[in-house]
């Protein structure tokens, strides 16, 4: 399911990610990664999408999140 699609503040875990090798490392290095936890703090329907991972909040793009 995207990333996109879930209701806020819902415990989400990452089962993959289908991306190229570049997002996926530029990902990982924002610690979202297979198998981490995040919730969503904002599913407004444009702009983008802040979540909380760990102990840090960031914002991605949209785009980002709708890779299926």
């Amino acid at each position: 399911m995207p990333l996109a699609l879930p209701p806020a503040n819902q415990l989400l875990q990452v089962v993959e990610i289908a991306s190229g090798s570049s997002l996926k490392k530029r990902l990982a290095c924002l610690r979202i990664t297979p198998g981490a936890y995040l919730k969503l703090a904002s599913t407004g329907t444009t702009g983008q999408l802040i979540i909380n991972i760990k102990d840090a909040r960031l914002a991605i793009g949209r785009g980002i999140t709708l890779c299926t």
